[in-house]
């Protein structure tokens, strides 16, 4: 920093940050639904919290991402969670498979 104090994203930006990693989570979730596998609801729920970010990132852009981030990793523990809640076992899944 140089102390031109935050940053702030102009808004096609800080859409196409959240709106990137909302896709990519949408599209991961519908192939495992292709798949027959489980989990991707919370992958859809996470890319509702993803989009629900961009206000930050217009706000500050830093924020943004670590929303971003709070949110995947939040999405990734809560899966996890039930892995070792319903199997019974600490053996948890790659949350990106």
């Amino acid at each position: 920093m140089t102390g031109e104090g935050p940053r702030a994203l102009h808004w096609p930006a800080a859409i196409v940050l959240s709106g990137g990693v909302a896709a990519f989570l949408l599209g991961h979730a519908w192939f495992l639904w292709l798949m027959g596998l489980a989990g991707g609801w919370y992958r859809v729920a996470a890319a509702a919290g993803v989009l629900a970010a961009v206000p930050l990132g217009h706000w500050h852009a830093v924020t943004q991402l670590v929303a971003v981030l709070a949110v995947l990793v939040t999405a990734a523990i809560t899966r996890d969670l039930r892995t070792v809640r319903v199997l019974h076992t600490t053996q948890i899944h790659d949350f990106g498979r």
